[in-house]
């Protein structure tokens, strides 16, 4: 993982794969709001557009719940 600092307060981290330095994952994080703004993959790109604050009195949304591991997930390439 290689994290460089873009501007005043952008973050850009690459990800690159253990066995294949040509295969990246990329993500951008704005330092003011922490929130990742641009994420392109191998076979995906995400660019966040908008963004909506909750109001102080509004219920937060249930965390969700995903079941624990029971093995690594296997890689196929």
């Amino acid at each position: 993982m290689l994290v460089q600092r873009i501007n005043e307060h952008w973050l850009l981290f690459t990800f690159e794969h253990e066995l294949d330095p040509a295969q990246r994952t990329t993500l951008v994080i704005d330092e003011r709001d922490g929130v990742a703004h641009r994420s392109y993959g191998v076979d995906q790109i995400t660019v966040i557009t908008e963004l909506r604050f909750m109001e102080d009195d509004e219920p937060m949304p249930p965390r969700p719940r995903f079941p624990r591991l029971q093995e690594w997930p296997r890689l196929e390439y």
